[in-house]
């Protein structure tokens, strides 16, 4: 159980991550128009309804953010992790259902190259099951415990972020090749 509970915190400190710098993305005033014109190609034509959803959005995944490192908020966090990545998950494959290869996935803000494709569904459906070890109880981070969880989370986000570059750069090499 003990190594249940630090695989918690790690992917709670990873999730802060994830979710603070998704959410500070679309909270950037510089990025306003970049998200209005991205939930544009996802079908949302209103610019009112898209300055909500951006805005909406953004509040959320900060706040799970925060509140996936606290014991007392960590289930309800963890849980609405699962739902925006899900949720997520479904508007992409119904782009892809609907032929829409060709959109931004907006993961990564506007300085993103990244198409909607199916790895992302699978690295959605990936982050969300990790995400549940996050409603296992914490270790607590304290001492050593403390000091291994970050190195561990930071592990995790460097392989994160490869992978996200792996993604992006066999999306470019096909797009070369069918040049």
């Amino acid at each position: 159980m003990m190594y249940l509970s630090f695989l918690s915190d790690i992917t709670a400190v990873f999730l802060l991550w994830l979710f603070a710098s998704a959410g500070i993305h679309k909270l950037i005033p510089d990025n306003k128009q970049y998200f209005i014109r991205l939930l544009n190609d996802y079908g949302v034509n209103s610019k009112d309804l898209s300055v909500f959803l951006l805005y909406g959005l953004g509040f959320i995944e900060v706040l799970i953010a925060v509140s996936i490192v606290f014991q007392a908020t960590r289930s309800v966090a963890a849980c609405g992790a699962i739902i925006v990545l899900l949720v997520y998950l479904l508007v992409m494959a119904f782009q892809l259902y609907r032929g829409k290869a060709d959109i931004s996935c907006g993961c990564a803000g506007p300085n993103s190259n990244t198409k909607i494709s199916a790895s992302l569904l699978w690295r959605n459906g990936f982050l969300s099951l990790l995400a549940l070890f996050c409603l296992a109880p914490s270790v607590g981070f304290s001492g050593m415990f403390w000091i291994v969880t970050i190195m561990s989370s930071l592990i995790m986000i460097i392989l994160y972020s490869s992978i996200e570059q792996l993604i992006e750069n066999a999306q470019l090499i096909e797009l070369l090749r069918n040049k």
